[in-house]
């Protein structure tokens, strides 16, 4: 209960923050839909019957209403939208509105069942448009989920609160030092687009703007937006703000410099393994 007390705390507080108020949206909205798939695949008996099941809950959450006049406003079955308000309300003290739910990302959403019930979907453009955007053939399989598995880094944590202390104390050089050491630490164990790491693009941003240099601010404000679009599911807009994060490195570092050759690494990577993917299945077929 105290993670959903501090949930509903961030999203009253991030009310002009946009992009903290929607990562924290979704989040409330996965956590109430979960219990839905997870309820029917407890009441399965038939084994073989399973895939049919758990698409058919995938269609009630995600699809749009056959009947499209029962809910004009955002698509969403009446009965979805009711457990919707009454869960986020009972368990977050959040009035969803219609206007929250019309700028819901639903392949975000989706990201997210799967990920906490453990559900493993085929690889394919779902159109989430209809009523019935997927089919029991979609369902791979269900494995088992195991939240002690959730990617943590200590060392990281630990060196981002001693950058904190050393900009509390004034002390600008072995904050920038413990800073880099945290988002070096972060981005090997956590990955680019983890919060954590997004927090330590965030710290750096600021504790660089209190030694002046507003270049590196600049970088770090742009990677920390890259991360926070990458894990909302927007990869376009992500990879133009790590565009912008690499132009200004270049500009400031020069070409040959290993922060700009990172910058290029992170900018490439989901267009290789796109070429990977599909390579691959053309192999397979």
């Amino acid at each position: 209960m105290m993670f959903a007390f501090c949930l509903s705390s961030q999203v009253k507080l991030s009310e002009k923050l946009s992009h903290v108020q929607s990562l924290c949206i979704h989040e409330m909205i996965v956590r109430a839909f979960k219990h839905i798939p997870r309820a029917v695949i407890s009441a399965v008996v038939d084994k073989e019957k399973m895939a049919s099941s758990i698409a058919g809950a995938l269609n009630l959450l995600l699809g749009v209403p056959e009947n499209r006049e029962t809910d004009k406003s955002c698509d969403v079955h009446p009965l979805v939208w009711k457990w919707l308000e009454l869960f986020l309300k009972k368990r977050f003290d959040w009035d969803l509105n219609r206007l929250n739910y019309k700028d819901v990302r639903k392949f975000a959403i989706l990201r997210g069942l799967c990920h906490k019930v453990g559900i493993e979907l085929v690889p394919r453009d779902f159109d989430m448009d209809s009523p019935f955007p997927f089919q029991k053939t979609d369902i791979v399989s269900l494995v088992a989920v195991h939240k002690q598995a959730a990617c943590s880094s200590a060392d990281g944590r630990q060196l981002l609160e001693s950058s904190k202390t050393a900009l509390d104390k004034g002390k600008h050089e072995d904050a920038v030092t413990y800073g880099t050491k945290a988002l070096a630490k972060l981005v090997a164990v956590c990955g680019p687009y983890h919060r954590m790491t997004a927090g330590a693009y965030s710290l750096l941003a600021v504790v660089l703007y209190h030694t002046g240099d507003f270049n590196q601010v600049l970088f770090f404000s742009y990677m920390f937006f890259y991360s926070l679009e990458e894990g909302l599911g927007n990869v376009h807009i992500a990879l133009r703000y790590l565009h912008k994060a690499l132009k200004c490195n270049q500009k400031l570092l020069g070409a040959d410099h290993i922060q700009v050759l990172c910058s290029f690494y992170f900018l490439f990577l989901p267009q290789f393994e796109g070429f990977l993917f599909n390579w691959i299945l053309d192999k397979l077929n």
